[in-house]
């Protein structure tokens, strides 16, 4: 112990007699604490804490590789036809989709830019977490003139519209259009990357995105799935192999990426194994 106050004693008074050198000492361990505190956190969130989701290590990411010329493969989305012939192949309980969206509340007096996606009617209630309030979005919103609904986040839900129960049936205008708001999600809901949404609305695809030449020109579908209970990742992968369609074995056509691990960080990673296998 009175080695331990010497050094001590010692190293404050080089300290007072270099207080330039002290104040780049200090500077450089508070910036080197903060930034190993920060990795922690991304690392603790993302890789180390399980998904607060029922069976999480059920939902998988799905992505498409295309050959594209003078690049190799490149990683897309998946396109419209493509995530029907997932669903068909028998390997999850459920296949979704969504892409991210921009929206601006429009209403009152007080714009608001707010963290939104549009999405199929399957993606809520694949993670498992029922709605605070309220119900889910249903597969004939997704239809074009039937999409004027919204389900808001809690942070939302508190933050704009003061926690107000009886919110449900009440519109939110979003860049100009109305939306009728069918739902809240509870607070401890998140979607990925421990990101808490603010709104989600149906997502309509066109005729020429379902269409079978939407499969090769439509690849923007963020597309998640959860596997069929029991089934793990490599029978997953196996079963994909055997029921993959005549479209995907064609020149210019996708191949479906797993994620290499069967614990997932996000339900949205996606595989970087060697498209071409």
């Amino acid at each position: 112990m009175s080695t331990f106050r010497q050094d001590l004693r010692h190293g404050l008074r080089l300290m007072a007699n270099n207080p330039g050198f002290a104040a780049v000492a200090v500077i450089t361990l508070a910036l080197g604490i903060g930034a190993n505190a920060a990795i922690f956190s991304l690392v603790n969130a993302i890789l180390l804490r399980p998904l607060p989701y029922p069976n999480p290590e059920q939902l998988v990411g799905l992505g498409q590789w295309r050959n594209q010329q003078g690049e190799g493969y490149i990683q897309t989305g998946v396109s419209a036809p493509n995530v029907v012939d997932i669903a068909k192949a028998g390997i999850f309980q459920q296949v979704a989709y969504y892409r991210w969206a921009g929206f601006n509340i429009t209403e009152g007096d007080r714009p608001e830019s707010v963290d939104s996606i549009k999405a199929s009617a399957e993606m809520l209630p694949m993670f498992g977490i029922q709605p605070l309030m309220g119900r889910f979005l249903l597969p004939e919103e997704t239809r074009p003139g039937r999409d004027q609904v919204a389900i808001i986040g809690y942070r939302l839900w508190q933050t704009r519209y003061g926690s107000d129960p009886s919110i449900l049936g009440k519109s939110i205008h979003l860049d100009q259009r109305s939306y009728t708001i069918v739902g809240v999600m509870p607070a401890s809901f998140r979607f990925t990357w421990d990101q808490e949404m603010d709104v989600f609305v149906p997502l309509v695809l066109t005729p020429e995105e379902r269409s079978e030449a939407g499969r090769g020109t439509s690849r923007d579908l963020e597309t998640q799935a959860r596997l069929k209970a029991g089934v793990t990742l490599p029978q997953a992968q196996a079963a994909w192999q055997r029921s993959k369609s005549n479209a995907f074995s064609r020149p210019k056509a996708t191949k479906i990426a797993f994620p290499a691990a069967q614990s997932l960080t996000t339900p949205s990673s996606c595989s970087t194994a060697n498209p071409s296998a």
